[in-house]
């Protein structure tokens, strides 16, 4: 009787993919990250002789039998529970089980490193483009978004442990822009001096970006800031309370779930801040153009382009451009290839440039070389002095 038991649990575990990917009985999980299923393939003479119709068709077959993104989570729970091993593109597993982007220990250790030329040709156009803004009665404010590896290099594995050098993009970046006199808020310094005075975490260890609490914390300064450069007042943001949260959403918990695992990667808590926005008869919202990378998707999910903007734009790097109809929904996201950004330019009052520092070496995405070819012609290298 055992041996019968047993050969049906063989059988089973030997004929449930076939049956799944058949009859597909149970929806598995999807997978997240950075990868992509192999398609299947049509048969054809040519790469069946060359061995090509065979190893995509094998592909295929690896990536798409019943029960795979199951057997992948398994396989991935195994290798972090016993061996802390992970499986996840570009991602590293540090200590404490902090998870970064190895591209961004690069970039604070300055082994990813953008060349000097191209860097000051950059931020040359840029002060140019900023000249003109404000000739014509318009604000640019570059704001440096924080990073997790210059928040917390001291939990890189030893493997990639490394001191902060004055040669990162970060430093260089900085540099360059006081002596070019551009608008620049930098939070990615500021976030890393208040790392001994903030109750609560600003990054969490499986997240990439900043925490609900960091996006306020920053929001908050952001309205400072543009206050100051408008010179008019701005919706105020008021916090009333923190909340202890330990329900982390996927939105905080960007990195950990791309490793697909069965079972939460870490057991943590943040703050949750209760805040609204206060108008008086003195306040304005100015049309405001937000560019740049997936930090602004935070203000957007904290509702913040709405409170202190109207009619505001987020173009994402400078390939997607999103408004409030969009993001509810209500009309379709348009591409800036058949957008007149121009236009759009010069009816807002300020343009806000949000980048972090992993993403410093394409700066712009497009729009500093289009804007300064727009102001001042394609046989004009720049105009700074």
């Amino acid at each position: 009787m055992t041996k019968r038991i047993l050969f049906a649990v063989i059988l089973l575990v030997f004929t449930a993919p076939m049956i799944q990917n058949s009859l597909g009985i149970i929806e598995s999980g999807k997978l997240y990250g950075d990868f992509r299923l192999a398609e299947d393939v049509e048969f054809s003479f040519k790469e069946w002789w060359t061995g090509e119709y065979q190893e995509k068709k094998s592909k295929y077959h690896n990536d798409n039998f019943g029960f795979h993104n199951d057997f992948v989570r398994i396989n991935n729970q195994v290798h972090y529970s016993f061996f802390d091993k992970i499986h996840a593109h570009s991602i590293v597993l540090g200590k404490e089980h902090y998870l970064f982007s190895e591209y961004g220990i690069g970039q604070f250790c300055g082994t990813n490193r953008t060349n000097d030329t191209f860097l000051q040709e950059r931020l040359g156009k840029l002060k140019d483009i900023q000249d003109t803004l404000e000739r014509l009665g318009k604000v640019l404010l570059f704001v440096q978004a924080p990073a997790k590896s210059r928040y917390y290099p001291e939990y890189f594995p030893e493997s990639l442990a490394c001191e902060d050098t004055d040669q990162s993009d970060y430093h260089r970046f900085v540099a360059l822009s006081d002596s070019l006199h551009i608008n620049h808020l930098n939070l990615n310094g500021w976030f890393v001096s208040l790392k001994r005075q903030t109750k609560y975490p600003l990054f969490l260890k499986q997240g990439y970006h900043w925490s609900k609490y960091g996006t306020i914390l920053a929001a908050d300064s952001l309205v400072e800031c543009l206050t100051r450069q408008l010179n008019q007042k701005l919706p105020d943001l008021v916090i009333t309370s923190v909340r202890i949260n330990h329900d982390i959403s996927e939105q905080d918990r960007d990195i950990s779930t791309s490793l697909n695992l069965i079972f939460p990667f870490v057991e943590e808590s943040e703050g949750l801040p209760d805040y609204h926005f206060e108008e008086d008869s003195t306040s304005k919202k100015p049309k405001v153009i937000f560019l740049g990378d997936s930090f602004l998707w935070s203000f957007s999910y904290a509702n913040i382009f709405e409170s202190i903007s109207k009619d505001w734009e987020f173009w994402y790097y400078f390939q997607d451009v999103w408004s409030r109809k969009s993001t509810a929904g209500e009309e379709e996201m348009k591409h800036m290839k058949d957008y007149d950004w121009r236009k759009s330019l010069l009816e807002a009052d300020a343009l806000v440039m949000i980048y972090s520092e992993t993403n410093l070496y394409r700066v712009g995405s497009g729009f500093i070389e289009e804007a300064f070819e727009h102001f001042y012609g394609k046989d004009v290298s720049t105009v700074h002095r």
